[in-house]
């Protein structure tokens, strides 16, 4: 038994979460300010690079406050690590919202829709040989076009 840190559950949703704070952080400044130097849609490759990291980022946040407030113990622990590996940041929302009483609003919610789809199919569809090219730029412009025309 360490003397200093005797509750192994405390020491880890407080030093390892406040760790992963400052990657998800990371990820998210470094997605943010991406789309900052966006001067046009078409810069796949910018693009691609601001979606990934603001989905990789929200996704690690997401996991952080699920840490904090969904019910495990030491004797759990291990399923509930198990329930973490995954890229949904739509069912990361929905546990955090069962947990919390977090409700975003629609383009909230549609713009988690949008980077858990581009995250799951459409960061490899350039590997696909009958794929769309520049697909981020269509999945962007639809989600700009469905929250901003509405009002």
């Amino acid at each position: 038994m360490n003397l200093l840190f005797p509750d192994k559950l405390w020491n880890y949703k407080n030093f390892n979460m406040v760790t992963e704070l400052d990657i998800a952080g990371e990820f998210i400044y470094d997605g943010m300010h991406t789309f900052n130097q966006l001067e046009v849609i078409d810069q796949d490759s910018m693009l691609f690079s601001f979606l990934y990291h603001v989905s990789v980022g929200l996704e690690r946040l997401q996991k952080i406050i699920l840490v904090l407030f969904e019910k495990f113990t030491i004797i759990n622990h291990e399923e509930f690590e198990k329930s973490l590996i995954t890229h949904s940041n739509v069912e990361l929302n929905r546990r955090i919202c069962k947990s919390t009483e977090l409700k975003l609003n629609s383009r909230e919610n549609e713009f988690l829709q949008l980077i858990a789809t581009f995250y799951k199919s459409a960061r490899y569809h350039r590997f696909n040989f009958e794929s769309q090219y520049s697909n981020e730029q269509q999945m962007v412009a639809d989600f700009y076009s469905k929250v901003y025309s509405s009002g």
